[in-house]
């Protein structure tokens, strides 16, 4: 017999799928910043002019991964909503069912 899950439990697994490569992303690029961070203390602690410029291009890499981060998350938060959303029209199809299949079986016994 198959078990019968609530609402939130179906919603939270559709979810979890849907977001899992999200996450790997978002991950790997909070680990590109930290390096970024550690390469641009390096480069400043060195004080030529080259070290300057290379710790001024990490600065901008370090944004960029930082912009990245949060197209991410935005992505995340839409597909979370999607998934939401198809799952309560789902849950919304099922009960409009329910409730002709209800009102058929009253037809039928009031005959």
């Amino acid at each position: 017999m198959r078990r019968v899950k609530s609402f939130k439990e179906f919603l939270n697994e559709n979810i979890k799928k849907t977001v899992k490569k999200i996450d790997g992303k978002i991950k790997k690029e909070l680990e590109k910043k930290k390096d970024l961070v550690t390469k641009v203390k390096q480069e400043q602690e060195k004080g030529d002019a080259l070290s300057q410029q290379k710790a001024t291009l990490s600065k901008l890499k370090m944004k960029q991964s930082e912009v990245e981060i949060q197209k991410q998350s935005v992505k995340k938060q839409i597909e979370i909503q999607k998934s939401q959303l198809k799952t309560a029209k789902k849950k919304d199809k099922v009960s409009k069912e329910l409730e002709k299949q209800a009102k058929d079986t009253k037809k039928e016994t009031d005959k």
